[in-house]
């Protein structure tokens, strides 16, 4: 993906329009070439799906960026992990959903809180 894709995802999805952040991605589709980028805009896209109200497609991309995230210490993807968790709500009684905050809390470490 090109940075300009991945901004304009990005500030797509902060405008809460993920109609036109998945446009951008599916328009400027091209594999990031760090790990962190590539994790990051999977974060991205988790918080895109879920104002979108897709759930499942939302934890598939945060499932991807945890992935990629693997043994990277990033701030700003703690960040996002965090804000995701936080728009994800607190249903944990999902097998999904409490799966992927088990897994979400594995990577923020365990002197990291991980929002409800």
């Amino acid at each position: 993906m090109t940075g300009g894709g991945a901004d304009a995802t990005e500030a797509y999805r902060d405008l809460r329009r993920p109609d036109l952040a998945f446009t951008w991605d599916r328009q400027a589709r091209r594999p990031p070439r760090y790990t962190r980028s590539a994790g990051l805009h999977h974060l991205t896209l988790m918080s895109a799906h879920l104002q979108h109200g897709d759930q499942d497609q939302a934890l598939a991309c945060g499932q991807n960026a945890l992935r990629l995230l693997t043994g990277v210490r990033s701030h700003r993807a703690r960040e996002y992990l965090r804000a995701g968790l936080r728009q994800l709500g607190t249903p944990a009684r999902e097998p999904a959903i409490a799966e992927f905050r088990r897994t979400a809390a594995t990577y923020l470490g365990a002197h990291h809180t991980v929002p409800a």
